[in-house]
């Protein structure tokens, strides 16, 4: 990754607000930055985690830009969710602190209940952080992981937002015919330096299209949202086939056919070792001998349900 794509962006966090929240509900004295230096800690750990593995992860140059995407969206929404916890902190101060002479109950209800729906946004964001560790262990995205939805779904995310940000360029240069003043959905304003090697770049573009991003980069990035979304698609419709008792196969007591909506494996599982003429048909069906399942099996979709009916078929012509 270029050292742009590793550098790690801080979002800010209102401090007279958090000043604010502290006074409503403590007597002791608030701590100046402190809740920048701890959002910048909660910050940190998600860079840390995401550059640990992306060096020592052996990532695919695809999975490492989706997992520093997911560390910098943490730091977004970490923030974002500070602000808002001392906004809410600050509207209504605690009993110790006004005293219970006309105490605002109603207002403080709305508080608590404001409280509530903030812890459970706080675990979503914390979630973020599961995903990184799932990226990184898995790097390939398997239809059989348990998390191949979810890290599919991230990264479905993040070419769409990469997508929205070559949009917002090449718009923004049509208007003004310079990247100068260019704001990035980071809130991150271009230097001069980029300025200028962004402008003279377009400008001595060979395409007929002068802008930042060419209409090729769009369209590519575009198919690959596509392509992600049709596997997300097939993953939860095999999964939901499955969950419903799958296909209708017969075999007739030739062996049991189980399908694995967990693992996304189709297995069929003889009562003894199949003979030499079983295995060849199986193989040439695509399965293969599992130890681990002690199941002849190959991936769960529409492919291996034919397959599986296929093998049933000729086994069953066979006796």
């Amino acid at each position: 990754m270029s050292n742009k794509e590793f550098e790690r962006i801080y979002y800010p966090i209102n401090e007279e607000t958090a000043r604010l929240a502290k006074r409503m509900m403590s007597f002791s004295d608030y701590v100046e930055g402190s809740a920048t230096a701890e959002y910048r800690a909660m910050a940190d750990e998600a860079y840390d985690l995401a550059k640990d593995r992306i060096i020592n992860g052996g990532l695919t140059q695809d999975n490492a830009e989706t997992v520093w995407w997911l560390a910098t969206k943490y730091a977004q929404k970490m923030a974002a969710w500070i602000n808002a916890k001392s906004v809410n902190g600050a509207s209504c101060p605690s009993v110790m602190i006004s005293g219970a002479g006309n105490f605002p109950v109603r207002k403080k209800e709305k508080q608590v209940a404001r409280e509530g729906k903030l812890w459970g946004e706080y675990e979503y964001i914390k979630g973020l952080l599961v995903k990184i560790k799932n990226i990184a262990s898995s790097n390939a995205i398997k239809s059989n992981d348990p998390n191949a939805i979810e890290l599919l779904e991230a990264k479905a995310e993040r070419l769409q937002a990469d997508q929205d940000e070559m949009k917002a360029a090449n718009a923004y240069y049509r208007k003004n015919e310079t990247m100068k003043g260019y704001v990035d959905s980071d809130g991150v304003a271009l230097t001069d330096a980029q300025v200028a090697k962004w402008d003279n770049k377009i400008t001595n573009s060979y395409s007929w299209a002068q802008q930042p991003y060419p209409a090729f980069s769009l369209s590519n990035n575009n198919a690959n949202i596509r392509r992600i979304l049709g596997r997300i698609a097939e993953i939860k419709k095999n999964k939901a086939v499955a969950a419903a008792g799958g296909f209708e196969y017969n075999p007739d007591g030739v062996c049991e056919v189980v399908e694995d909506e967990e693992a996304m494996r189709i297995r069929l599982i003889f009562p003894d070792k199949p003979d030499e003429a079983t295995r060849k048909i199986l193989k040439s069906n695509g399965f293969v001998w599992s130890p681990k399942a002690t199941a002849w099996q190959r991936q769960l979709n529409n492919n291996g349900r034919y397959a599986a009916r296929r093998v049933l078929e000729a086994l069953k012509g066979g006796q």
